[in-house]
């Protein structure tokens, strides 16, 4: 991410605790300026919300799971019309 978006970045929206579980709502943005993986970095700005959920246990990261919605992504990335 840090070298397909140099300009990126990651605002968290909402944080909450319970236990050993932790939910993030966040929102990164930014200009695609290298390739993504399979999409293209052709100066394209991306805006995209999600959601992390991360298991810790003694400090620890033990998981870690990110939703996101792809198509906003594609749509952001010039992929989707």
């Amino acid at each position: 991410l840090m070298h397909s978006t140099p300009n990126f970045v990651l605002t968290e929206r909402a944080h909450v605790e319970q236990g050993d579980r932790q939910v993030v709502e966040w929102n990164w943005s930014g200009t695609i300026e290298n390739d993504l993986g399979d999409l293209p970095g052709r100066g394209q700005s991306v805006n995209l919300d999600g959601i992390s959920s991360v298991l810790v246990r003694d400090g620890m990261i033990v998981q870690e799971r990110v939703y996101w919605d792809t198509a906003t992504l594609l749509a952001g990335a010039g992929l989707l019309g």
